[in-house]
């Protein structure tokens, strides 16, 4: 809910829009469609939300969730945490804002569910999306894209994150430590 800007005006400047948000949640729906789905709407706010447009959002979603905006390093690292903590389901999907899903066939859904036998997660998956970060220092990690990401809720540890993001010391000792902290 950051001002309304109809313009894009260079990196992390592109164009915000009540729009967006309402269009977003519904082609998240249309992607699922035919899938048993809950729409957690987690709202990170900048800004008032007028009247009719949370109406709309309390329509189209599950749950509506808003947190007034606070500066600060990890606040989206809680965001995530928070929102995915709301889920009821077995399998999660996250996707931004701004991120839009297109399929052809459910077959596709089907196939990224398939494939979080054999993985913890599905990240970004498009022939158009960038290739992962070729990087030394992230070591024997790979790089993954939260824009849009697919996994079982049982590989996430809510706690042990939380952990994480309040003690990033800890982190760094029991995970490694990296370059790109």
């Amino acid at each position: 809910t950051r001002p309304e800007r109809n313009t894009q005006d260079g990196l992390f400047t592109g164009v915000v829009n009540y729009d967006f948000i309402i269009d977003g949640v519904l082609n998240k729906r249309k992607f699922f469609e035919g899938f048993d789905t809950e729409i957690i709407l987690y709202i990170d706010k900048h800004n008032e939300i007028p009247t009719d447009i949370l109406v709309q959002l309390q329509d189209i979603a599950d749950t509506v969730c808003i947190r007034n905006h606070t500066d600060g390093v990890s606040f989206n690292d809680y965001n995530y945490l928070r929102a995915i903590s709301l889920a009821s389901g077995d399998i999660i999907c996250h996707c931004d804002q701004d991120t839009a899903c297109f399929t052809s066939s459910l077959q596709f859904i089907y196939y990224l569910i398939e494939i979080l036998d054999g993985y913890k997660f599905v990240s970004y998956p498009s022939v158009w999306s960038p290739k992962p970060v070729e990087d030394p220092s992230f070591g024997r990690r790979t790089w993954a894209s939260t824009r849009f990401f697919l996994c079982k809720k049982e590989t996430i540890d809510i706690a042990e994150l939380t952990k994480c993001i309040q003690e990033p010391e800890y982190a760094y000792s029991k995970y490694g430590d990296s370059p790109r902290r």
